[in-house]
C-alpha cells in the first residue's frame, strides 16, 4: 500500500469512530421516583402524571409498581411538574423539575391520608350579663353629639 491509500483509510477510520460516538449520544432524559406511605411502605397503583410544554400532548401518565417505583423514560429536555394521585390520599406535586439531555431527575413522594373533617361551632350572645350586677346604659353616637357640653 502506498502512503496516499494509507492516509485515506486512516481518515475514513477516524470519521467512522466519530460517527459512531455521535450516534450513541442521547437526546432525552428521564424521571425516576418511588411512592411510599407515611411509614415508608411502598405504594403500588398510584397514578403519577408528568406535565410539561416540552411533551407533545402536554402530559404523560405512569402507575407505580409493586415496589412503589415509577419512571418516565425518553423525555425531551425541559421543566416538568410531576403529580401523584391515589384515592383516599392527598394529591402531591413536585414543581419545576428539570430534565436535561442524558440526565435523570428524581421525584419521590410520601403519601399522606386525606382527612376531611368539618366542625361547626355556633353560639349566641346572652341577653343578660351574668357576670356583673351593675346597671349599665349604652349611648349611641347621635346622642353623644347632641349632649349639651362646652
Amino acid at each position: 500500500m502506498n502512503r496516499r491509500t494509507l492516509a485515506v483509510l486512516s481518515m475514513i477510520g477516524v470519521l467512522l469512530l466519530f460517527s459512531l460516538s455521535a450516534a450513541a449520544q442521547t437526546r432525552t432524559g428521564r424521571i425516576l421516583g418511588q411512592v411510599v406511605d407515611e411509614n415508608g411502605q411502598p405504594m403500588p397503583g398510584v397514578t403519577v402524571t408528568a406535565a410539561s410544554d416540552a411533551i407533545m400532548g402536554g402530559t404523560l401518565t405512569a402507575v407505580s409498581g409493586e415496589t412503589g417505583a415509577y419512571r418516565f423514560a425518553a423525555l425531551p429536555p425541559g421543566t416538568y411538574s410531576v403529580t401523584a394521585i391515589l384515592s383516599g390520599y392527598q394529591h402531591l406535586s413536585k414543581e419545576q423539575l428539570t430534565v436535561s439531555i442524558g440526565g435523570t431527575a428524581s421525584a419521590n413522594f410520601i403519601m399522606q391520608p386525606a382527612f376531611s373533617e368539618e366542625m361547626i361551632v355556633t353560639a349566641e350572645a346572652a341577653l343578660v350579663d351574668t357576670t356583673s350586677s351593675s346597671l349599665g346604659t349604652s349611648f349611641d353616637a347621635k346622642f353623644m353629639k347632641h349632649l349639651p357640653t362646652t
